[in-house]
């Protein structure tokens, strides 16, 4: 036969020679080979998205060359899709479906804010698949340790599936510490008056329901000012405060000092030896005082006039006084008296007339002395007048009749006078004839007895030349 044999699909003639011992036969022919079924298949299945279109290779596994068509012929968009391959070849034909896979490709994340102030709200940002901008739900977010409500900084994770993107990324999240306004107020100058003087400060920009801790110190101690002096105040935020920023409010308080006076006595003391300090006295009272004497701290003693000045020592308040000290020999009140009559010689019944001075001869006034005559038995006590005359600012007893008894005071320097008019007795004789009448001053302190007591003798007499006519009328 010829051919002896086909192996395509197709119709193919044939011949045929055919010997036997009885016969021979030749003939023609057509022998048919039909075509088998073959297997579709891919060149490629799987695909990683590019944003182009990826051409399918359909093709029969058993015969290279067939023509195949793949619907669709070729795929985009990340996916899985069965693909309908049919095929026709010289000895197959095929058809199937094939499945082909469209990986998504690696995207990159853009997130939106990151960088905020404080200003009370949770702050989150957004991220989308920076090739696929329009799928906003394409991310889901996480922070760590959390989404940022007070100044610092979180991390925010970002993990996305797109439609044709998958993409992860991480970002810093900032809030910054808002900005506040600081102003102080209570400062200034003030006149020391025992209390203390705080500053205050007000804040502006604050967050509602988030306060700002603030301290406010002087010359850097946090006690409020209450003595004399100069105190720089600073108002600041609070060292633990880190959701705002705040630059330092700065001003001064300045305490004056307060006036205070000095009241200064025991300004005349007497010569002792010792050491004479003034007496002072402060309102407001208890002050410290500083006191000189002729510019020196230490007190005199010696006697003099010293010129006294009195400052205040008391850091809080001013004020000074000045007077003179004077320092005076030591008290020697001497009062003397003297008496006098107007005649030596006097008759029986005869009015005589004493002068009795009393001055004071000391360093001292005497503010009360007694001065006496009691006149002796010789004189008619009953007869008696006496009247007082002062000077040099001295008092007495303006008039008195009898004995003199009086009570009279005596500056320094000063004197007085009494004069006394008195009759001799006539109804008894006067022993020796002579009439002794003393008078006497006595005063507390009083230093020289001898002067106290001063007497004067008159002789009585009968007759004398001319005595009866005018020397004694009687």
């Amino acid at each position: 036969m010829t051919p002896a044999s086909v192996t395509n699909a197709g119709d193919t003639p044939v011949s045929a020679d055919c010997t036997s011992p009885g016969y021979h036969v030749i003939g023609n022919g057509i022998v048919s080979v039909a075509k088998a079924t073959g297997t579709v298949q891919l060149a490629q299945t799987a695909f990683t998205y590019t944003g182009t279109a990826h051409v399918l290779d359909p093709s029969i596994a058993e015969e290279a060359g067939a023509s195949c068509t793949a619907t669709p012929a070729s795929v985009t968009d990340a996916g899985t899709y069965a693909i309908a391959i049919d095929c026709v070849g010289s000895n197959y034909d095929a058809s199937g479906s094939v499945n082909v896979s469209v990986a998504k490709a690696v995207g990159s994340v853009s997130f939106g804010a990151t960088s905020f102030v404080f200003d009370g709200s949770v702050h989150v940002t957004t991220a989308v698949i920076t090739e696929e901008s329009a799928n906003t739900a394409a991310c889901s977010l996480s922070y760590v340790p959390e989404a940022p409500l007070h100044a610092g900084n979180a991390t925010a994770q970002a993990v996305c599936d797109g439609t044709n993107y998958t993409a992860s990324a991480s970002t810093t999240l900032d809030v910054a510490p808002a900005s506040l306004t600081l102003d102080l107020t209570g400062t200034g100058s003030f006149v020391f008056d025992d209390v203390d003087h705080a500053a205050g400060i007000n804040v502006g920009g604050e967050v509602n329901g988030f306060p700002a801790l603030t301290t406010i110190s002087y010359n850097g101690s946090a006690s409020a000012p209450h003595d004399v002096g100069t105190y720089a105040v600073i108002g600041a935020l609070d060292a633990g405060v880190t959701d705002y920023t705040a630059s330092n409010a700065t001003g001064q308080i300045e305490i004056t000092p307060a006036s205070a006076t000095i009241s200064i006595s025991n300004l005349v003391q007497e010569f002792d030896g010792q050491p004479k300090p003034v007496t002072t006295s402060s309102n407001p009272s208890g002050l410290s005082v500083d006191v000189t004497y002729d510019g020196s701290a230490t007190p005199p003693s010696a006697v003099g006039t010293y010129a006294v000045v009195a400052n205040i020592a008391d850091p809080n308040y001013s004020g000074s006084a000045s007077a003179t000290l004077e320092i005076i020999e030591a008290a020697a009140p001497d009062l003397g008296v003297t008496i006098a009559v107007d005649r030596p010689f006097a008759q029986y019944g005869s009015v005589l007339s004493y002068t009795i001075t009393v001055s004071n001869l000391g360093n001292r006034d005497v503010a009360s002395a007694s001065v006496t005559d009691l006149l002796p038995a010789e004189l008619d006590a009953g007869t008696a007048t006496w009247s007082c005359i002062a000077s040099g600012g001295a008092d007495c007893t303006d008039s008195g009749s009898g004995d003199l008894i009086d009570s009279a005071s005596f500056p320094l320097g000063s004197s007085a006078t009494w004069l006394l008019a008195v009759a001799i007795r006539t109804d008894q004789p006067i022993p020796g004839e002579v009439i002794a009448n003393a008078a006497s001053v006595s005063a507390s302190g009083d230093v020289d007895a001898i002067n106290d007591q001063a007497d004067v003798n008159v002789q009585v007499v009968l007759f004398r030349d001319g005595f009866e006519f005018e020397a004694d009328p009687p």
